[in-house]
């Protein structure tokens, strides 16, 4: 999604840049897991903070093992 012009994208956690980014609102796409955006309550109260339009839970890893 980075690649896309005008479309900035941040992996939370990845590094402390990212996680400013992401914390005062400047990207687009949040990269994350929900264990850290709601398990970690500094990152839950942050996001709390932001215009949210969509939010994505892929959590497939989780699913695809309990058919396994």
């Amino acid at each position: 999604m980075s690649k896309i012009p005008g479309v900035k994208s941040a992996y939370a956690g990845s590094c402390p840049q990212s996680d400013i980014e992401i914390k005062e609102g400047n990207v687009d796409i949040i990269y994350a897991s929900p264990e850290t955006l709601v398990g970690d309550p500094e990152w839950r109260a942050s996001i709390q903070n932001l215009p949210v339009s969509v939010l994505v839970i892929d959590e497939f890893h989780t699913i695809a093992t309990w058919y396994v």
